[in-house]
């Protein structure tokens, strides 16, 4: 794991001048890969599962990407790939193509001296094709993003970013109503499709589709995360750096971070659940957990030491209450917990 310096919190885990995000980034980059970062983003942030899907949704919404794929569709709309089928189509008093003479005599069984009836079979233009079916998609996705971004009443908005997510999914389902597009299968489209949309004389037009149904995989980051890193989550972060740290100089084998779907983050029996994780999901403790001590930060910054312990033993359920406010805190707390062990 990345070592950084502890530092004494004050605000908002100065453990880099100028950077309060720093324990945080710590953490993100030492997450056992892969992970999932919608569970990261509620593990480590305590976003609730409708907070992120509406910033997933916000986000894939107002990208670049689909910025890009909008401004193109009217110029793609008029060179889409097209495709020819064949159908069989009802024909009096002219053929129109081959004759399907098993269809033509049952049909002209059907109708009682109808001798100048065929079934043919005819070509015609169609449009549901891999790349299409790849646009399709894409707009698709953007819809169904500006849907996950848009949870209140259209007369409540007044975000710049949400406004103009639904304005793009407003766009995206108008075209995704032309006619056109109307027959072009909504199934998901596989590998061979995207691949196809990839290559070929018309791949540069179906690019920003490709590029948006990338995006729509995986859209949050951590920046988007950061804005929601308030001041005692940020120095909680530090302390789950800091003790992890301190615990493997004493040689616990703590291992890599992991998120788990139940919202808490693990490093062998060293556990971080974030108070919101905790209230959602009902259980009966939150902050750090190792061994016999539970660890925690003030609830507040400058709150008085022993009304903090008195608050932190009040939910310790029969765990040695911990309250960190500085470095010093920190090794007592490792030194704590190596001396309590069974």
């Amino acid at each position: 794991m990345t070592e950084i310096e502890s530092g004494a919190p004050a605000d908002r885990a100065p453990i880099v001048p100028g950077d309060p995000d720093a324990a945080t980034r710590v953490l993100w980059d030492d997450l056992t890969r892969p992970f999932s970062v919608r569970d990261a983003a509620r593990t480590l942030f305590g976003l609730s599962p409708e907070v992120i899907r509406q910033l997933a949704g916000a986000l894939v919404a107002t990208s670049s990407e689909t910025e890009a794929l909008l401004l193109a569709m009217p110029e793609v709309l008029r060179n889409l790939s097209i495709t020819t089928v064949q159908t069989a189509e009802r024909c009096q008093g002219e053929v129109r193509g081959a004759v399907l003479w098993a269809e033509t005599m049952s049909a002209r069984a059907g109708t009682a001296g109808a001798t100048d009836v065929f079934i043919c079979l005819t070509a015609r233009r169609a449009y549901d094709t891999p790349q299409n079916r790849v646009l399709v998609a894409a707009l698709t996705a953007i819809r169904h993003a500006a849907i996950d971004a848009d949870p209140i009443a259209r007369q409540a908005y007044d975000d710049e970013v949400l406004l103009r997510a639904r304005m793009n999914g407003d766009e995206a389902r108008r075209f995704l109503e032309h006619r056109t597009l109307r027959d072009v299968s909504r199934k998901r489209p596989t590998r061979r499709d995207v691949a196809k949309a990839a290559s070929g004389r018309r791949s540069q037009q179906y690019q920003p589709a490709i590029d948006v149904l990338r995006r729509n995989v995986d859209p949050i980051r951590l920046k988007n995360l950061l804005a929601f890193n308030d001041a005692r989550t940020a120095w909680q972060h530090w302390l789950v750096v800091s003790l992890a740290a301190q615990l493997r100089r004493r040689g616990a084998p703590l291992g890599g971070f992991r998120v788990t779907p139940s919202g808490d983050l693990r490093a062998g029996r060293l556990t971080y659940r974030h108070p919101n994780v905790a209230a959602e999901t009902h259980a009966p403790l939150h902050g750090v957990l190792f061994e016999r001590l539970i660890v925690d930060v003030p609830d507040e910054p400058g709150t008085d030491l022993d009304a903090a312990t008195d608050a932190l033993a009040r939910r310790a359920q029969g765990r040695i209450p911990v309250v960190v406010t500085g470095a010093a805190d920190v090794e007592r707390a490792a030194d704590l917990a190596f001396s309590t062990l069974a």
